[in-house]
């Protein structure tokens, strides 16, 4: 039976936690004292108060409903995140600190035309979904001069692929004995099928398991042990265990990533 019992990683792993701990709060402090100056003390798209959920990449707080929306928009538009439930990396904050909803609406809601109305709080959620489908999909609002620096930036190489790819060290729980295993995990992706190959020791010909991606739900799981994260199939529950926060937040952000572009854009994955 194999048990992690290596003090000094588990020593490094509390230290770890305790300045993923400090980050958020800090980063809680400010979103706080800074709401009502950035606009971030209401929703981006839809002016619901409180908003807990972000776009990263956008540099955006939305409220839940709105947050739904982004992510059916594919992580080529809109990469979601909880300001609760996911772990946030230095860069990803600083980028939020340095934007918000007043300065990405002065990009996003730059001109609005005749006849668009932005939604409040009561509108339904079609409502919602038509106006932040044609706000950053359509781009119908936005700063023309900035867009279109985006839009040469994307001519200029307009094949290129995501990396899929990703692998490294995980601890897995046993499905019929409840006993924890190192296992080296290696993620593939195409436009055909998305899965997470498990093998008992990096450098075996073959794999001891496969998790079918196509319809997983991943999720952190810090009530299991430090550092965890579910794999939800139609069929089994995979709990995994990472080295550090650092590589639980890189392993839960590539998965769902990956997740979701082979939903909504898989010609952004390799063919083969």
């Amino acid at each position: 039976k194999e048990e992690i019992t290596n003090t000094d990683a588990n020593k490094e792993i509390i230290d770890q936690n305790k300045k993923q701990d400090d980050l958020r709060e800090q980063f809680n402090t400010f979103i706080i004292e800074n709401a009502i100056s950035m606009g971030n003390n209401i929703c981006a798209d839809c002016n619901t108060p409180e908003p807990r959920w972000a776009s990263i990449n956008i540099g955006i707080f939305v409220c839940i409903e709105c947050s739904g929306i982004h992510r059916s928009l594919g992580v080529h538009i809109s990469q979601v995140r909880s300001l609760d439930l996911d772990r946030w990396n230095s860069e990803t904050i600083e980028f939020m600190k340095s934007t918000g909803n007043k300065r990405a609406n002065e990009i996003w809601e730059w001109q609005i035309p005749q006849g668009f109305t932005k939604p409040n709080p009561n509108d339904s959620r079609q409502t919602k979904e038509d106006w932040i489908k044609k706000k950053y999909a359509e781009k119908l609002f936005a700063n023309p001069e900035i867009i279109s620096k985006e839009n040469a930036q994307l001519k200029s190489d307009p094949k290129k692929k995501v990396n899929p790819n990703k692998e490294g060290y995980l601890t897995k729980c046993g499905f019929n004995v409840k006993s924890w295993k190192r296992r080296w995990f290696v993620l593939r992706a195409t436009q055909k099928y998305i899965e997470l190959l498990y093998y008992r020791n990096k450098g075996d010909p073959a794999p001891a398991g496969i998790v079918d991606l196509r319809k997983c739900v991943i999720r952190p799981s810090p009530q299991t042990k430090a550092n965890s994260f579910e794999l939800i199939t139609p069929t089994r529950t995979y709990i995994c265990v990472a080295d550090s926060p650092p590589e639980t937040t890189a392993w839960v952000t590539k998965l769902r990533d990956i997740i979701e572009i082979f939903t909504s854009s898989k010609e952004a994955l390799p063919e083969i």
